[in-house]
């Protein structure tokens, strides 16, 4: 009985031994796996902070790039700039030379028809009234073309290289040109006296009559005003047409004096 309690008692503590024994290996290897998730989540901690760290560098590393692209890109356009003016220099009596070589140009066309009339019958002063068949009288029709423009030879021009500016004064149009067409003419009535025929000189003196009828109305109308205006126009594209002017300078225009 003695040995059965014995190997009873042995057998329990060999047990007893075992348990504790796993019981020890079994916490071990719980605080080895506790030890090794804790390093786990530290070294991913470090990875995502490295992570953060690398991108926060690689925003700034391309803002720089930017900053950098646009510094060289402004850089490159102030070069360009400077290359162009040092390019684009205007030369004031060069630019009349041009001009002045244009000379006297019609710049508008005023096409009229007007009617000239002559009356010269001879009138008594005790009867105060004209007597027919004592005189003169005619009405012609006729068409004609006034042409107005400026002397381009009396253009100046001046440049400020600085403010980019071209100045130029310009003279008023004026009448360049009345010419009557001769085959144009229509006598709408001719009566004369057997005793006054009618003369050169009364031919000259309707043609005058028509074409001062004329420039009375050229001068009455905006034909003088239009002609300035395609003068300029003229100039301005005259002078645009020189390299590196159209868009780096201003055109400005004031009267002649």
């Amino acid at each position: 009985m003695k040995k059965i309690l014995a190997a009873v008692c042995a057998a329990v503590l060999v047990f007893a031994v075992l348990f504790i024994s796993a019981s020890v290996w079994h916490k071990k290897q719980v605080r080895m796996l506790e030890d090794q998730i804790a390093q786990n989540e530290i070294m991913t901690k470090r990875v995502e902070e490295a992570k953060k760290k690398l991108q926060e560098e690689y925003d700034i590393a391309i803002e720089e790039k930017s900053g950098l692209e646009q510094s060289l890109h402004d850089a490159m356009e102030k070069i360009d700039s400077m290359i162009a003016e040092k390019k684009v220099v205007l030369d004031a009596q060069e630019i009349e030379s041009q001009i002045s070589e244009i000379s006297e140009l019609a710049t508008i066309e005023y096409r009229y028809t007007n009617v000239g009339v002559l009356d010269e019958k001879k009138q008594f002063s005790f009867w105060n009234q004209k007597i027919p068949f004592t005189g003169k009288c005619a009405v012609i029709v006729m068409d004609g073309t006034i042409k107005a423009g400026i002397d381009f030879s009396k253009v100046k021009v001046s440049t400020n290289n600085v403010k980019k500016t071209v100045t130029v004064a310009v003279p008023a149009s004026t009448v360049l040109s009345n010419e009557l067409d001769e085959g144009s003419m229509t006598v709408v009535t001719d009566e004369q006296s057997i005793f006054n025929k009618l003369t050169q000189e009364d031919h000259n003196n309707l043609r005058k009559q028509i074409k001062e009828k004329a420039l009375d109305n050229v001068e009455k109308s905006n034909a003088l005003s239009l002609a300035d205006e395609r003068a300029q126009l003229l100039i301005k594209d005259l002078i645009e047409s020189i390299p590196n002017v159209k868009g780096n300078y201003e055109v400005k225009f004031e009267n002649a004096s």
